[in-house]
């Protein structure tokens, strides 16, 4: 199976300790056979924007669909 893991904690260079139980979980279900992906998004803000990952979420639903 295919696992995506979104997650705002995930371990960096600068904050090892941020989300390190997560790593046990990724691990374990890689062992027990799945196929797993993280998709760790920044929780970071500049000047009182939301993340970049909101901003790129707003901006798809505001454009018109490809197919419509």
């Amino acid at each position: 199976m295919r696992v995506l893991l979104v997650t705002q904690m995930w371990p960096s260079p600068g904050a090892p300790d941020l989300g390190s139980f997560l790593l046990g979980v990724r691990d374990r279900l890689e062992q027990l056979g799945h196929e797993v992906e993280v998709a760790a998004i920044s929780r970071t803000r500049r000047a009182g924007k939301p993340p970049s990952s909101a901003r790129c979420a707003a901006r798809q639903r505001r454009s018109p669909a490809i197919n419509s």
